[in-house]
């Protein structure tokens, strides 16, 4: 047994001996702790913890009797739902991740016992609670203060934060519809009588924006299916900067013509820019500054996490969604109020912003909401304590679309779940991957082909590794890849990184020097990738949807999960049924079998799409005009309509 044990936080063990190994060469002895056996639990602590927090978070008191919650509430809207705290996403902010260490560092004090615990932390706030918790439980604990430090910062800077995201987020507003209006961009008008809204940011939810091929990342290709039976049209809040108005403004005219959108940043009022600066907000980070929260009032078991909240309550505050929200909820008020339309359709994550939508078009129209993805148990903003959603129409309680459509029967199986009416939750289908299921679905054997095409070796093992927009994730993948690589010789490795965190570097130092130029390939855009994962035998990925895609392409998937985060896309071994490696000598075994076992993997591959239908029902059908039939079923399209003219 090692005499000295390290457990690295929001790193791989690969990487940690990467960065650290020749600090501790004076140490006779010396490993990692077993962090592969602590993960599970300490995700199912997060999983039950976070949610309950969020709802004891906003029921706490500030000052005398006035609970969080109720400081939030304004005429028409209640401004805790803006805020990215609720969402309950460790993408937004440092709290879920902060507290997954925590859990972490719980779950190996329970099952093993030390004589001295010293930790070394970049991160102050966290630090102060680990201290705190240790010496509760009467450990021998040491700080060792670290090079850099996470600082906490004071309410000044808060406040500061604050006032310039309100005034950028204002002065972005006023530029973009001065530039819009002054160019002939695109005239305010009304959508057509009775007609369904489909709102989108753009260009940023849009393949192609400026083209005439401008596609929505989520409806695709939807609205056409609404022809004949019912009058649509997009409303999108322009998420373009200036500069690029006036250098795309004939794209621009051309957008708004064609696509018969009208811009919803047109609807904001000159009241809801005045609000961005509402004292009641940054009086906020006073109040929470000078009298919250009560101590110990939010714990993780030993560990005290309050203000750990605290400073993420005022990230939030300062955050520009908060401010753009704000615009948002007006802009819709303004249009649903002033135009008859029959219903507003959105994709559903519970994002601060699908909330100014509902408090926006609440009373003067319908709402659908429609779940377009794969998700799981730690998808935290999908999942909700028993009773949460009940009280849906209770004074500041979370707002909820009237009819919820589902891509599988696993999202409707967890909207009921959360307390949804039954005939308030519908499954569609894959909208989403419906241009993918229909183009791809039908070629899983032309990876011979392809093969020939691009000149590979028709004996080569071929691998495609795609890696996913969280940092340590990604990087202790390539860590493990370039550990056991060069044991797999004749193999041909493509890799492409996610849109928002390009590695194509960190690659080649990491696995591509180890293989030898002729053994890699950088791949450049989407298509490259679903090229590669056609000829693939094989794919690595971080949790994400490339998984189901290189299934639905031929390729077998192997999620590498490293658990050195808490990764909201993760799916764990019971719920995706497929491989899944952990580090490099996991990963290592998985490629060894998938490559000596080809009689099996046909029977492996089956198996997961079985299982994939649990996210995505039927996805062999088309599910535009299931769309439609639950549409026409809520009364939302008419009943009397010519089917014939919806294909």
């Amino acid at each position: 047994m090692p005499i000295l044990e390290v457990l690295p936080l929001g790193m791989s063990q690969s990487r940690y001996r990467t960065r650290y190994g020749s600090e501790l060469e004076g140490v006779r002895t010396w490993g990692f702790a077993d962090v592969t056996r602590l993960v599970p639990q300490a995700r199912a602590v997060i999983r039950d913890r976070v949610p309950q927090l969020m709802v004891q978070l906003r029921s706490s008191r500030i000052g005398g009797k006035t609970s969080l919650l109720d400081r939030f509430q304004r005429r028409g809207f209640n401004g805790w739902w803006f805020l990215e705290v609720s969402e309950k996403s460790a993408y937004r902010g440092l709290l879920i991740n902060r507290m997954y260490y925590l859990a972490l560092i719980q779950s190996l004090l329970a099952s093993t016992t030390y004589q001295k615990v010293w930790f070394c932390l970049e991160d102050e706030v966290l630090s102060r609670s680990l201290n705190e918790g240790l010496k509760l439980l009467s450990i021998d604990c040491t700080a060792v203060k670290s090079t850099r430090l996470w600082s906490k910062r004071g309410v000044g800077a808060w406040l500061i934060l604050h006032l310039w995201n309100a005034l950028g987020i204002g002065m972005l507003h006023v530029l973009q519809l001065l530039l819009i209006s002054g160019l002939g961009i695109v005239n305010r008008r009304s959508p057509p009588p009775q007609s369904v809204l489909l709102f989108s940011f753009y260009p940023r939810m849009w393949s192609a924006p400026y083209g005439a091929s401008a596609t929505e990342w989520f409806f695709g290709d939807l609205p056409k299916f609404f022809s004949g039976a019912v009058s649509h049209c997009y409303a999108v809040w322009l998420t373009v900067w200036p500069r690029e108005i006036w250098a795309k403004r004939k794209e621009l005219r051309s957008f708004f013509s064609t696509q018969k959108a009208l811009c919803l940043s047109q609807y904001a009022g000159v009241g809801a820019l005045a609000s961005l600066f509402d004292p009641r907000w940054w009086m906020m980070h006073v109040r929470l500054a000078r009298r919250w929260p009560p101590a110990n009032e939010f714990r993780l078991g030993p560990f005290d996490v309050g203000e750990m909240v605290s400073d993420e309550l005022h990230r939030s505050l300062s955050s520009t969604e908060f401010f753009r929200d704000v615009l948002l909820v007006d802009a819709w008020e303004r249009l649903t109020r002033s135009s008859p339309v029959a219903a507003v359709l959105y994709r559903l994550e519970f994002q601060p912003f699908e909330n100014a939508i509902l408090y926006g078009a609440r009373g003067n129209t319908r709402t659908i909401a429609f779940q377009h993805s794969l998700f799981g148990n730690n998808y935290l903003p999908y999942h909700f304590v028993p009773g949460e959603l009940s009280h849906v129409w209770d004074r500041g309680a979370m707002p909820l679309p009237g009819l919820i459509i589902t891509s599988g029967e696993f999202g409707h199986m967890v909207m009921l779940k959360n307390g949804c009416a039954q005939t308030s939750v519908e499954v569609c289908g894959p909208v989403r991957y419906r241009e993918f299921f229909k183009r791809y679905g039908q070629h899983r054997d032309r990876r011979d082909e392809a093969r020939k095409r691009l000149g590979l070796d028709r004996e080569a093992k071929t691998l495609v590794v795609a890696t996913a927009v969280s940092r340590p994730d990604a990087e202790a993948l390539l860590e493990a890849l370039g550990e056991g690589v060069e044991h797999f010789g004749n193999l041909i490795v493509m890799f492409k990184s996610h849109p928002a965190l390009s590695l194509d570097k960190e690659f080649e130092r990491i696995v591509g020097v180890r293989l030898g130029g002729a053994r890699y390939r950088l791949l450049a855009s989407g298509e490259e990738l679903y090229d590669a994962l056609s000829l693939a035998d094989v794919a690595v990925v971080n949790p994400s949807t490339v998984a189901l895609e290189a299934l639905v392409l031929g390729a077998l998937p192997v999620i590498f999960d490293s658990g050195v985060v808490f990764d909201p896309k993760v799916l764990e071994s019971d719920e995706w049924g497929g491989v899944i490696a952990s580090n490099a000598e996991q990963l290592s075994q998985a490629l060894g079998i998938v490559f000596g076992a080809y009689e099996n993997l046909e029977a492996v591959k089956q198996g997961l799409h079985i299982q994939a239908e649990r996210w995505l029902d039927q996805p062999q059908k088309d599910p535009y005009p299931r769309f439609v039939e639950v549409l026409r079923k809520h009364g939302i399209v008419p009943k009397l309509g010519s089917a014939e003219n919806e294909s």
